[in-house]
């Protein structure tokens, strides 16, 4: 009867919401025009607001923008799917640009249908992921740059694979094709054969 599925409903959100609640990311859900229904303390803190500012609102009257990502596309495949997972995604928040990890799905509440969707915020990731690049790059422009010959090789492949910079080939006539990504041993060695072939040929 209508009662016990009141009740049933009510145990419901209840087994939600503390799943909500013990979550350390951000979850929550919304109706399918977007507006809050529910959100966990870890989404609130994430945010900068309080649940009084965020339920009943969509996320644009809140102050949250999914920048240049495709909102619409993600509802619509959710719809269709009933599932989106591991979509990296860039919000704008109260507190700057956000870089999350999305993971949303359709459930079905009261005869309603909603999005349950949990947010991992991985900016600090992608922070270090662009100072490590940057970095890289600074090394990059100054090594090849460099007034004399230069050449750097890693461990990962036991120091076969050699870069040199552009002074090294200046400097030794090697051209990129012939040297870039060899070691030194192979291109002496490429050298002598060069030049064992070319007595070779000069004796016949």
């Amino acid at each position: 009867d209508v009662e016990e599925r009141n009740q049933e409903l009510l145990r419901s959100e209840a087994r939600l919401r503390a799943f909500f609640e013990l979550a350390p990311f951000g979850c929550i859900v919304n109706d399918l025009e977007g507006r809050f229904v529910m959100a966990n303390q870890a989404f609130y803190r994430r945010v900068g607001l309080r649940e009084d500012q965020v339920i009943g609102r969509t996320g644009e009257e809140v102050g949250l923008f999914f920048g240049n990502n495709d909102q619409q596309g993600i509802l619509a495949e959710l719809l269709r799917t009933g599932e989106v997972a591991n979509r990296e995604l860039i919000i704008s928040a109260p507190g700057g640009l956000r870089h999350i990890l999305y993971y949303g799905r359709t459930l079905e509440l009261g005869g309603q249908t909603l999005i349950l969707s949990a947010t991992v915020d991985i900016t600090g990731r992608k922070r270090a992921e662009e100072a490590l690049k940057d970095s890289e790059d600074s090394f990059t422009r100054l090594f090849d740059s460099a007034p004399i010959p230069m050449a750097f090789a890693s461990d990962v492949d036991g120091f076969r694979a050699t870069t040199w910079n552009r002074s090294w080939y200046q400097v030794f006539g090697y051209t990129r094709e012939e040297a870039d990504g060899r070691s030194g041993a192979e291109i002496w060695l490429l050298h002598a054969e060069a030049e064992w072939s070319e007595a070779h040929l000069e004796h016949a």
